[in-house]
């Protein structure tokens, strides 16, 4: 697993600063929405930014990964590499580590959480915080009133899952030389390559 690690840190790192990078995107633009749909009596651009926020993160995740299947590719028919399809969903699991662990530490404690003050009440309040933060981009669908901590603990864990999803597709489609949804950078042609 560390040798794993090691090989693949610039693609673990690239979805992580990724990830950091949308969720104070997100937090910017929810706020605000927040603050102008209090303003004018309507939530309704509150959910409009928190989906544009979703799919700008997932077209982040999407290109990282395909642009990494497009290479490992490359890899793949020099028969320098072994073809793994699920390369991309281990990628992104080990990008979101640790909004995976706060996510199930959050679900595992909020079986316990009582009225009265205790270990599990604090320790659920300070994952659930995490949690909330972390994934920012998530906030319209995590901010639903009248939840209970279980419930609210099963969101953070599902909203795992559409990334790990459009990672997975998304690196399959680099693997397999479909083209990209988004367009190329253009190289310079008179640019020397390394």
């Amino acid at each position: 697993m560390i040798k794993y690690i090691k090989e693949n840190l610039d693609s673990i790192s690239k979805l992580f600063i990724n990830h950091i990078g949308m969720m104070i995107f997100a937090l910017v633009v929810l706020i605000t929405s927040k603050l102008l749909s209090t303003k004018i009596g309507n939530d309704a651009v509150f959910y409009i930014a928190g989906i544009i926020t979703v799919l700008m993160y997932f077209s982040l995740i999407y290109t990282a990964m395909w642009e990494r299947g497009a290479s490992d590719k490359i890899k793949i028919d020099g028969g320098r590499l072994s073809p793994n399809l699920l390369n991309g969903l281990w990628l992104y699991l080990l990008g979101n580590a640790l909004f995976l662990v706060t996510s199930v530490l959050s679900l595992l404690f909020s079986f316990f959480v009582t009225e009265d003050a205790s270990f599990a009440n604090n320790a659920y309040a300070v994952f659930r915080f995490i949690s909330h933060y972390y994934n920012a981009m998530y906030m319209p669908i995590t901010n639903i009133a009248g939840l209970g901590a279980v419930a609210k603990s099963f969101i953070y864990v599902g909203t795992i899952l559409p990334g790990a999803v459009v990672s997975l597709v998304s690196y399959i489609l680099g693997v397999k030389g479909f083209k990209c949804l988004f367009p190329e950078p253009k190289r310079d042609k008179n640019k020397k390559t390394r």
